[in-house]
């Protein structure tokens, strides 16, 4: 777990970056930091490895303040992961994945198992991809290899700068993707859970990416809570102006079609070629539904079934999110 208590940071030229912040994140949690440049949000996020040191309060990593950590020990410690990769020229891709897991003194066997399994969880393959260097990489393929290094050494906390950043639209989806799958994957053989905080100026991304949302301005929290919250219950005139425009979106984004599942003792014919999830939102599942002619799709938890979802639902849900916002104007 990790709790920030009246967290302030002011620089040496009388700068406040940050100014009494209070959070905390529950282990395997995502919260994602929001804002604009200059909010503050990178700053609060470095605090938390020591990149860059409070001037005032105290930051708790499962009870123990940082500042009683060896910096370099707590850096080892934690999975960092930036918009600008950071992934070493010289080195292959094997070798930049395998940095922190050869200074923490990993066998060797491990850590070739290791590469070999996170390769394969992001869609990449080891032997096609592990001896390359990253300038014979796409942006997409370096991208995945800096966010898998910085899982690599198996970390309880992850920090995350605007990881996908500089990447394309189809392509940071599709990564966005592949790193929500890669946190909660039971293929991964780790027993930890992750605990990430991720930077991020887009609501959309905040959005896709978070169980917790804080929305910074000018080095102070305005709101913090889970995406339906911000999108359905802003505390202020600055979230609504944050949200505006793209509050229609946003709202299908932040409604899980769990609640919307119509329970059936009718199981699908096997193999089920198309289905959904209870981690899908509204907008995902039409998404899905745009490439089927069917009327309900399947709905599974896992490998369980629980119903089924008939696309007439989710034009019920559109609709009513649009007389929301009619009556809201």
């Amino acid at each position: 777990m990790i709790i920030f208590e009246e967290v302030s940071k002011t620089f040496d030229n009388g700068f406040q970056a940050v100014n009494k912040v209070s959070f905390q994140v529950s282990p395997g949690e995502t919260l994602v930091l929001l804002g604009t440049s200059g909010c503050g949000k990178t700053t609060a996020m470095k605090m938390i490895n020591r990149l860059i040191e409070p001037t005032s309060g105290q930051i708790l990593i499962n009870g123990k303040n940082i500042m009683d950590f060896d910096p370099i020990d707590l850096r080892r410690s934690i999975g960092y992961a930036v918009q600008h990769i950071g992934l070493f020229n010289h080195m292959t891709v094997s070798e930049n994945i395998a940095l922190v897991p050869k200074m923490l003194k990993w066998d060797q066997g491990k850590i070739e198992s290791r590469i070999d399994e996170l390769l394969t969880l992001v869609s990449l393959d080891p032997i096609e991809v592990k001896d390359r260097y990253p300038s014979e990489l796409s942006g997409g393929q370096r991208q995945r290899i800096g966010v898998i290094r910085a899982l690599a050494a198996d970390p309880p906390i992850i920090l995350m700068d605007e990881p996908f950043g500089a990447l394309d639209p189809l392509t940071r989806e599709a990564v966005q993707n592949e790193f929500n799958e890669l946190k909660s994957s039971t293929e991964l053989d780790s027993n930890i859970e992750k605990t990430v905080v991720f930077v991020t100026h887009d609501m959309f991304e905040a959005v896709k990416m978070a169980d917790q949302i804080a929305l910074m301005d000018q080095g102070s929290i305005v709101q913090i809570g889970t995406p339906r919250d911000l999108v359905e219950n802003p505390a202020n005139e600055f979230v609504e102006q944050f949200i505006s425009g793209h509050k229609f979106q946003l709202s299908l984004m932040t409604k899980p079609i769990k609640d919307y599942v119509e329970p059936s003792d009718i199981t699908p014919e096997q193999p089920v070629k198309v289905k959904l999830s209870t981690k899908h939102t509204i907008i995902e599942a039409l998404d899905v539904y745009k490439n089927t002619n069917k009327s309900k799709l399947p709905v599974y938890k896992g490998k369980k079934f629980m119903g089924y979802l008939p696309i007439k639902s989710l034009y019920n849900v559109v609709i009513g999110v649009l007389e929301e916002m009619g009556e809201g104007e």
